[in-house]
């Protein structure tokens, strides 16, 4: 190249550097670059591949792709959501795939963040609709484009809990949940309230995985009241349990919206949420049904 020749800048609003990682179980492991053909279906050129610790420069192509593999990209911002969208790879860099950096929107963005807290602290207006008023200004101010606001969403998670919904209403107005609170209080209360205690905060749990945490509570508090009533019980002590147990939702994907957003992004399984989220769970159950009495009696 000549000395005189206007160097090409390596970033700019139409091509940059992408940093993505091979996805768990991907179906990219152990082949190289070019046997996918990476080039060519996404149009971005491989500069290096971060491994054990250490960048991998050359021979970049030919390298057998492990899990935990970073690779460093360069190419157009627009071919880089063909990969974002590709479940064998994570995008890490929010740059290369959602688009260019805004910084002289940032106070934009900010502000419409405080505007959302102020409007659900001051009573004004719910959550929901301080929420869309927040996004609005956010996209109207130009600090996100509505292409960038749609790729944002995720959306298999939006159509996961529109999906249990009528699940949980089935449950509420067939009264197969306070059947299944009945059939549950009964023994336990003939056992002692520490086993009341107890069922109710695994029927909250195993109900928050399907409800989620807030409909459970509201379903279970008449008939935590009215058991705790018809035993000469604290309702408080029962009341608490409920509420912490029903956010113990550890053990589905669609059973709190932060386990939905990391469910495409880790590339996990239902089973992996069984398999970490079983054992925390109990734990947390054991706990509560120890601390719980120690600070609230049961016996009022």
């Amino acid at each position: 190249m000549d000395d005189h020749e206007p160097r090409r800048p390596l970033e700019s609003d139409d091509v940059g550097l992408i940093e993505a990682v091979v996805a768990p179980r991907s179906a990219a492991l152990g082949r190289t670059l070019r046997e996918l053909a990476f080039r060519n279906r996404f149009g971005l050129r491989a500069l290096a591949v971060w491994r054990g610790g250490r960048p991998v420069r050359s021979g970049v192509s030919d390298l057998r792709l492990r899990l935990g593999d970073g690779l460093l990209l360069h190419g157009p911002r627009d071919k880089a959501l063909l990969l974002d969208a590709d479940p064998d790879f994570v995008v890490l860099s929010e740059r290369g795939a959602r688009g260019p950096h805004r910084p002289e929107r940032a106070p934009f963005a900010l502000g419409a963040l405080l505007l959302m807290v102020l409007l659900v602290v001051s009573g004004l207006f719910p959550i929901q609709v301080a929420a869309f008023a927040a996004a609005v200004l956010v996209v109207a101010s130009g600090a996100l484009t509505m292409p960038e606001a749609y790729r944002a969403v995720e959306w298999r998670a939006v159509f996961l809990v529109a999906a249990l919904l009528p699940v949980g209403a089935a449950m509420e107005r067939s009264g197969a949940a306070e059947l299944l609170a009945g059939f549950v209080a009964g023994p336990a209360g003939a056992v002692g309230p520490h086993a009341l205690l107890a069922a109710f905060m695994a029927l909250a749990a195993l109900l928050s995985l399907g409800l989620g945490g807030a409909p459970t509570v509201v379903l279970l508090g008449p008939v935590v009241i009215g058991a705790a009533a018809r035993l000469g019980l604290s309702p408080y002590p029962l009341m608490m349990g409920v509420g912490l147990a029903s956010a113990a939702a550890f053990m589905t994907p669609y059973s709190h919206g932060s386990n939905l957003l990391v469910l495409g992004a880790g590339g996990y399984r239902t089973t992996d949420y069984i398999r970490v989220g079983a054992p925390l769970t109990l734990l947390v159950l054991a706990l509560l049904a120890l601390l719980i009495p120690l600070w609230m009696p049961l016996r009022g």
